[in-house]
């Protein structure tokens, strides 16, 4: 899933059991190519968690009403500043 947040790109992907959501602050940056903490403390922001069980791909099949809970936390994250969580 993909869209913007104050004007900046974000991307969130959820697949196997994690999830991972970023944000770009450069325009000249795609928020795909941010895949770690330290690209997202340089670019923008990057938060990953854990879904289900390893093994159990259940993040493949999130429901959206639980993907859009974990992008609105992350956005108010980052709104108040933050460049990273795990």
């Amino acid at each position: 899933m993909a869209g913007t947040i104050n004007g900046f790109k974000f991307y969130f992907r959820a697949k196997y059991d994690e999830w991972t959501f970023s944000i770009s602050a450069h325009s000249e940056i795609d928020p795909v190519d941010i895949q770690f903490p330290e690209t997202g403390k340089q670019f923008g922001y990057f938060a990953e968690g854990k879904y289900g069980t390893e093994f159990d791909s259940k993040a493949s099949y999130m429901e959206f009403d639980v993907a859009k809970d974990i992008i609105q936390r992350c956005v108010a994250d980052y709104l108040q500043g933050n460049k990273i969580i795990k």
